[in-house]
């Protein structure tokens, strides 16, 4: 059980850590490159999109393992506990090193209002990873 938890801690933080860096880049090339035509929007965009992909991955990964455990297999609202959980301490410790601090910097960490972006949209896109997993019971949907 242990080294399944120690698993989808390391899925979080690999997925978190390579969509930083992807985003940290784009957003480089796109503040050399867009000149006077780029908008904060876009900015946000790649951020949304980044957390929407890490998400997805995020408990596709961990869930294929998990799917090997049999405690965690019928249980796998602990993929998500442990995202918010992580999630919570990387905010929280952000803010105590300043890296929240409002600037015109467009990266996660460093601007607040696109870390929340990047890290609620990161847990909601898992969320919707687990629900698109659900098996489709046509007995639901059966009109009388």
């Amino acid at each position: 059980m242990a080294k399944t938890i120690l698993f989808i801690i390391g899925c979080y933080l690999a997925t978190v850590i390579v969509a930083d860096i992807a985003g940290v880049l784009i957003n480089t090339l796109f503040d050399l490159f867009a000149g006077r035509s780029k908008s904060k929007l876009l900015y946000y965009t790649v951020w949304f999109v980044l957390a929407i992909f890490a998400g997805m991955l995020y408990f596709s990964f961990a869930n294929d393992y998990v799917k090997t455990n049999q405690t965690l297999q019928k249980n796998s609202w602990v993929i998500f506990f442990i995202a918010i959980v992580l999630t919570t301490v990387a905010i929280l410790i952000f803010y105590a090193i300043r890296q929240m601090e409002e600037s015109g910097m467009y990266y996660v960490p460093g601007n607040p209002y696109m870390t929340y972006t990047f890290f609620i949209t990161y847990i909601l896109a898992s969320i919707f990873a687990w629900y698109l997993d659900q098996p489709f019971s046509a007995n639901k949907t059966k009109i009388n």
